[in-house]
This record gives structure tokens, C-alpha cells and sequence, in this order.
């Protein structure tokens, strides 16, 4: 049953009662070289000769179990898959660690559960969403969500909404806030129809989150407010955080820079107090950004090194990210480009693999600033050339905010310092490059 091989207990546990002592028939297995050890150590890992695996299937096809053997192999991974599932938002990279090897017997499970129980593939879709976020599947979760969605006999009720739930936080990165808003509206009116507090919560901060993104504030701010009050009766204070993070972007983004850093720092209190490190760095990062803006540099300076800190401790590479490049802007601000392009080179490195473009190109951007701070005038026209012209490839606008402002400064700087002949020269070579070959440009090691 097992694609890709297996654990020793995963191998135990689909056997069922049929193998009553799994561990000494698998090691008489690898003794024989019918199954073969793929990895050893903790983490050992198991799989099977073709040829064996042919022949067993044969035997469970005539025996008519392997319906049952199928079975117990998705609610296996479902097991799996809903294992410590994080809370809104955020995932721990060392649950795509033990994930990772498992990519595709979580496809074999989902394939077969598609057609024999639809309603089991909605529960493993939903518990994926995160994961699939995070190690940059974003779009093969999106197809798989649709999939459980429209399957005859698939989920109903909160299986149903949990799915919806799914789809929208995967559309909403991939820049389908329309169709996310629908989903998060479906969802929202299920939850409130069962009474489920903290389910419609989570569904209100995701439609307020997708008015937010199509440059609705004012519907964003009332979704969100009524998403707090309802994340604070169910006590999750998790989307209690955002709401309040989410409210003060709304803030920063109507030029009312007290009340936006007011609201940033209600949100790191909070999560300070639940020392959640994910929200944690992610609060920090705006409060820093918000300090920033008030032109506070060493302030900033300091929440951006504890967002970092608690990005890391979280395991959460979508929080490490999200700390790191205010930590950027403000060593750029400190007139110091060697820990700036640190910084934003370990962004972009985790953009890359997580497949967050949008954030990839800012921190292009940051790493051009840092070029030209260190002096190296052409590789910073390069970058800057680069990453405006994949922003406007992608129909994407770069938001306000004092990295904006730290940018716009160095690059009309760059502009003035070089004869417009090699500027132009230099921009040109940055905007014929793919998304691939900036991003690799960009990791290549500074020469100045």
C-alpha cells in the first residue's frame, strides 16, 4: 500500500491484526532482501522490490482485502496529517520535517480516499492546508482541496467548513482573495449555523483578511472587530492576535501610524503573555516596522532582533520570514549592509522554498539597497531592475510602509550616483531576468 516507503510503525500499524508481531516479520523481510531498508536510524525507513509488491497485491486483490488494507492506510496518514495541527496561521518546521518523507503516501491516501470515502479526503485536505503552504504546494493543495469539495458524498458540516477554511488561506496565497472571501463566507455561515464560536472566528478574520487584500479597509476593520470579540468568548487566543495585528495594518494603511503601532503592540503583549513565539515574531516585526516609521531606528532595531529570535525558536519558516526582513530594513537604516544582506538573503532562501514570490521580490529589493550601501552600484541597479520588473509581471504593487521608503531613498540615490547610461545599462540586464535566475543572482556571494 505504501508509496515512497514507510516507518516501522507506520508498516505495524496498516498490517493490522493480520501481523500480530509486525517488527520481527519486517525484519525477516529485510533479511530475505524482499524489503529493503531505505534509511536507517531514528528515522529508519522501509520499502518494497517491485517485483514483491506486484505479487503481494495480487494476493490482497484475490483475498479481497485491499479495500480494507487502503483503509487503514489513509487513516493512518489522516492520523498523520491532524497530529498537533497548528493553530491558525502557522505550522513548525519540524512538522514538515516528519512530514516530508510521507509526501506521497499522504497523495496515495488522499487519491484513493477520493473515491471511496470522499468525506475522509475532506478531513486529510483539511489537516494539509498548512503544510502544503509552507513547503510550497500551495498550488497541488488547492487542487486537492477542489477535489474533496466537489467529490459526491464528500464533506458536510465542519468537515466541510474546516475544508473551506483550507482553500481560502491556500487562494489568499496564491492572490485569489476573491474566491478565498467566498470561501471564507461559506464557512463562516456553517460554523454560525452549528454554533461553533471559534470556528466562525477563524472565518470571519480570513473574509476580513481578503477584504483587507482587495483594498476594502473599512469592511476589513469590521470583519476583523467581530472576528476579535468572537476569537476572545472561544478563547483563541491565537486569532485574537491577528485580528488585533490585522486591525492595525488597516490603521498603518490609512496614514494613522498611533493608532496602527498602538494596535501592533496590543497584539505582541498578548502573545508575549502566551508566549507563543510565532505570533511573537510576527507582532514584533510590525511593531518594529511601525517604530521604524516614527523614525526610532534603535527601538526597531531591538523588536526586530526578538522577532527574529522568537522566528526561530518557533520552528514557523512563515513567521522566520516575515521577522527577518524588518531586521534588514533596520540594519540598513543602521548603515550596515553585510547584516542587512544576511538577513535578506535567509528571507529570500526561505521565499524560494516556500514559494512566496511576492516577498521574495521585496527582499530583492532589500538586497539591492544593501548593495548599494556596500558600493556595489551595478549589482544593486541589477536587483532593483529585477525585482520592479517581476513585480509589475505579476500585476503586483509594492504596499507602503517604511521599507518602501528605505528602498525608494537608495534607489534614487543609485540613480544619482551612476552616469544614466550605465544605470540604464545595468537595469536593463535586471529586468530580462527570470524569477529563477534573480533569485539566484541575488544568493550569489556579494563581490564589494
Amino acid at each position: 500500500m505504501f508509496a515512497g516507503g514507510a516507518t516501522a510503525d507506520a508498516i505495524g500499524v496498516v498490517a493490522g491484526e493480520a501481523v500480530p508481531h509486525p517488527a520481527d516479520a519486517l525484519a525477516a523481510l529485510v533479511d530475505s532482501a524482499l524489503v529493503l531498508r531505505i534509511r536507517s536510524g531514528v528515522d529508519a525507513r522501509f520499502d518494497v522490490l517491485e517485483t514483491f509488491r506486484a505479487y503481494a497485491l495480487e494476493r490482497l486483490v484475490s483475498a479481497g482485502e485491499v479495500a480494507d488494507v487502503r483503509r487503514r492506510h489513509a487513516l493512518h496518514y489522516l492520523d498523520v496529517a491532524e497530529r498537533d495541527r497548528p493553530p491558525l496561521g502557522h505550522t513548525d518546521i519540524r512538522r514538515r520535517t516528519w512530514l516530508e518523507p510521507e509526501t506521497a503516501n499522504l497523495r496515495a491516501a488522499l487519491d484513493w480516499a477520493l473515491g471511496a470515502e470522499p468525506a475522509l479526503a475532506g478531513r486529510l485536505a483539511a489537516a494539509l492546508w498548512r503544510w502544503w503552504l509552507d513547503s510550497g504546494r500551495a498550488v497541488e493543495g488547492l487542487g486537492w482541496v477542489d477535489r474533496a469539495l466537489v467529490a459526491p458524498g464528500g464533506p458536510a458540516g465542519v468537515t466541510r467548513a474546516e475544508v473551506l477554511l483550507a482553500r481560502g488561506n491556500l487562494g489568499m496565497n496564491v492572490n485569489r482573495y476573491r474566491s478565498a472571501g467566498e470561501d471564507f463566507a461559506e464557512a463562516q455561515t456553517i460554523w454560525n449555523r452549528l454554533g461553533e464560536t471559534a470556528g466562525e472566528a477563524q472565518a470571519l478574520f480570513g473574509l476580513a483578511s481578503a477584504w483587507y487584500r482587495q483594498e476594502r479597509p473599512a469592511e476589513a476593520a469590521g470583519l476583523a472587530r467581530r472576528a476579535g470579540a468572537l476569537a476572545e468568548r472561544a478563547g483563541d487566543h491565537a486569532c485574537q492576535v491577528r485580528t488585533l495585528a490585522l486591525l492595525g495594518a488597516v490603521a498603518e494603511g490609512k496614514g494613522d501610524a498611533p493608532a496602527a503601532k498602538a494596535l501592533y503592540a496590543r497584539a505582541l503583549a498578548v502573545a508575549r503573555t502566551l508566549g507563543y513565539a510565532p505570533d511573537i515574531a510576527r507582532c514584533g516585526a510590525q511593531l518594529a516596522m511601525a517604530t521604524l516609521a516614527e523614525g526610532d531606528v534603535t527601538g526597531a532595531a531591538a523588536l526586530a532582533e526578538e522577532a527574529v529570535t522568537a522566528g526561530r525558536d518557533s520552528g514557523s519558516l512563515a513567521a522566520l520570514r516575515f521577522a527577518l526582513m524588518p531586521s534588514g530594513v533596520t540594519a540598513l537604516e543602521r548603515r550596515d549592509p553585510r547584516s542587512a544582506a544576511d538577513r535578506y538573503r535567509e528571507a529570500l532562501t526561505v521565499c524560494r522554498d516556500t514559494g512566496q514570490r511576492h516577498e521574495a521580490l521585496n527582499c530583492l529589493e532589500g538586497l539591492g539597497a544593501a548593495a548599494h550601501l556596500a558600493g556595489d552600484r551595478l549589482r544593486a541597479a541589477r536587483l532593483f531592475g529585477a525585482a520592479r520588473a517581476l513585480l509589475n509581471a505579476g500585476g503586483l504593487h509594492p504596499e507602503p510602509g517604511a521599507d518602501r521608503d528605505c528602498y525608494d531613498r537608495h534607489l534614487a540615490a543609485l540613480r544619482s550616483a551612476l552616469a544614466g547610461e550605465v544605470f540604464q545599462a545595468e537595469w536593463a540586464v535586471g529586468r530580462a531576468m527570470t524569477f529563477d535566475e534573480a533569485v539566484a543572482h541575488a544568493l550569489e556571494p556579494a563581490t564589494v
